[in-house]
């Protein structure tokens, strides 16, 4: 039971006075007991993936019904054994792994906390998520059209090089035929 014991006139608020500094003493009773039911339960995690797969990279995203942090668990095999996190608390995650091995099947799982430490683990289902880096030489493919273009670029611009050398030649043995020339006529 609230009871009223400030010092204000009855004839200032009144009852009326006592009525309102409950009501607004009660909100913020029911208004921390919510917050504190929200950083009690557990973080939701939903459409966990693999993408951006290289043969040395790959970036795990999921979704949080709250902010919570992100860690992923991940290895080639399911004692996983390496970790990479971010301890910003946000709702979309995505937290690179580098420095993997081509042509190789990784193990992992996504750990969220909220701010009142409560965790979600999701390892789909205990059979964990997977991805495959791509094999190195699926990148090559890449590269060969990279110095094909630059090869191409280069031989271009050496070919117009040749060619304006030949036409500044011309023009140089043009002046100097006509010096000659002039030499020749003696000057008149």
């Amino acid at each position: 039971m609230i009871e009223c014991t400030h010092r204000i006139s009855p004839g200032a608020f009144g009852m009326k006075g006592c009525y309102w500094v409950a009501i607004i003493l009660l909100g913020m009773l029911l208004a921390s007991f919510m917050v504190g039911v929200a950083l009690a339960q557990d973080p939701t995690v939903a459409r966990v993936s693999a993408g951006n797969i290289t043969d040395t990279s790959a970036v795990i995203t999921w979704t949080t019904n709250e902010r919570a942090n992100s860690t992923v668990n991940y290895g080639t095999t399911i004692s996983l054994g390496a970790t990479a996190s971010d301890s910003a608390f946000i709702t979309d995650h995505a937290v690179a792994l580098t420095i993997l091995t081509s042509s190789t099947v990784y193990y992992y799982e996504v750990v969220s906390s909220n701010q009142g430490g409560n965790t979600t683990v999701d390892d789909n289902g205990g059979a964990y998520h997977t991805f495959t880096t791509l094999d190195q030489g699926e990148n090559l493919g890449y590269l060969v059209a990279a110095y094909t273009i630059i090869w191409i670029a280069i031989s271009a611009y050496v070919f117009n090089l040749s060619c304006r050398q030949r036409q500044l030649r011309r023009e140089i043995d043009s002046l100097k035929e006509k010096i000659r020339e002039k030499g020749d006529d003696g000057g008149r």
